[in-house]
């Protein structure tokens, strides 16, 4: 007499494992070795492709999140070229009482065009223009650096401050501006006469380089 027996196989779908509608066949020794084979080897390979499936989809989140993150070409070569071009390049101090370009400038002997000239400084518009208005102010007595200034400068020093705010209010800067003095080296310094940068005309940034 041959037996029956309901059986369940599983299938590996789209969404998932899901089972097929039962179905009957003739259980036997043979038959069921076979069957209990194959439905083993569904399984796994269900397995092995949900399990596929689901850890592909963290790896495409970090890609794609890698990619969000990471910079374009061009961007990754800007981070490597030469910062902006400045009015000013740090450099070290010339012997004591070496005439300079500002010197001879003050002097009139370059035919600068000044923004302002009296009997004790001069102002000019910066070669290179770190925004829309850049001027500097420098006095006509030859003092190389802040640090040299002394007690009988104190006058000449507030002169060049007052004359810096006349001649940017002049120039439009009402919305404000910024006055720079470079000292030394580190503090930028190239010209190695006091000089005043008056800076403006833009949405200036804090802190400055």
């Amino acid at each position: 007499m041959v037996q029956w027996v309901l059986v369940l196989e599983p299938q590996c779908h789209r969404a998932g494992i899901g089972p097929t509608p039962a179905r009957e066949i003739p259980r036997s020794p043979s038959l069921l070795l076979c069957l209990s084979v194959l439905m083993l080897g569904r399984l796994a390979r269900s397995s092995a492709r949900l399990s596929s499936v689901h850890s592909s989809v963290p790896l495409r989140r970090a890609r794609s999140l890698a990619a969000q993150i990471a910079p374009s070409p061009t961007a990754a070569r800007s981070l490597h070229r030469a910062p902006a071009a400045m009015s000013e390049v740090g450099s070290d101090a010339p012997a004591p009482g070496s005439d300079t370009i500002f010197g001879k400038i003050s002097r009139g002997e370059l035919g600068t065009k000044f923004l302002h000239e009296d009997d004790r400084c001069v102002a000019f518009s910066d070669m290179n223009p770190q925004a829309p208005t850049h001027f500097l102010v420098i006095p006509k007595k030859p003092i190389a650096q802040l640090r040299h200034a002394t007690e009988e400068d104190e006058a000449l020093l507030g002169h060049l401050m007052t004359v810096a705010a006349k001649v940017a209010l002049k120039q439009g800067l009402e919305p404000g501006f910024r006055v720079v003095i470079n000292d030394g080296k580190q503090g930028c310094q190239s010209v190695y006469h006091i000089h005043l940068h008056v800076i403006g005309g833009r949405q200036l940034t804090w802190p400055p380089g």
